[in-house]
This record gives C-alpha cells, structure tokens and sequence, in this order.
C-alpha cells in the first residue's frame, strides 16, 4: 500500500473493483494489523459490498453520525454527471455559517460517491 489516501485511490481509479471495495471494507470495519495481514493469518479477505461499482452500496458511506465539533444536523449528498466525468458532492448542514464540504471526481457516479464518502471520513 501506498502513502496514498484511499480516497485518492478510488479517485484515480478508471473503474471499480473488487480489489478497492476489500481495502474499503478492511479500512472501515476491521483493525489494520488485520487488513495488513490477512494471507499470513490464514484469512481469506474479507467479502465487501461493491462499493466502486453499485451507487446503492456506494450510498451506504456517506457518514449518518453529526459531524464532530458541530451540533447535530444532517449529511446530505448530490452528483453532477457529466460526459466524460462525475461530481459527488457531500455536506454536512446545521444552519451554522460553517458546512463542512466533501468533493471527488471520478469516471463513474459509483466511484465519485465512495471517493466524496471516504473523503468525509477521513479516509
């Protein structure tokens, strides 16, 4: 692995893959030593969502929890698909002056979605 974000990863990537939904999946919901590891434990990787190539599994990163620092509110997103690229666009709105603002570009709506998704949890 790179010092790359995963974000930036899913980003680049020309098309979805099982590879990247495993690192998603691996990066969310079990410990790194774990996803570093997994052939020298004995594990197979873990079975993951098709985050990069379903917008529905894509829909299920986007963040539910309040953003930290900020009373509640709520996470919303939207796209702009155009020719030959896609714009996923994350918030976090409370009526403050301040709304946090995730963006990612990508080939596909599945891959632009999971980019903005990771991006707003720091990934």
């Amino acid at each position: 692995m790179t010092n790359e974000k995963l974000s930036e990863r899913v980003e680049k990537a020309g098309e979805g893959s099982r590879e990247l939904d495993a690192e998603i999946a691996a990066e969310l919901f079990l410990p790194w030593d774990y996803a570093a590891n997994w052939g020298s434990r004995g594990h197979d990787k873990p079975t993951a969502y098709p985050y990069t190539t379903s917008l529905d599994a894509a829909r299920t990163l986007v963040p539910t929890k309040p953003y930290p620092d900020l009373r509640p509110g709520e996470w919303w997103w939207m796209m702009e698909v155009r020719k030959y690229e896609v714009r996923a666009f994350i918030a976090y709105e409370n009526h403050d002056a301040g709304i946090p603002e995730f963006e990612a570009i990508a080939t596909t709506p599945a891959l632009a979605l999971c980019a903005a998704a990771l991006r707003a949890r720091g990934l």
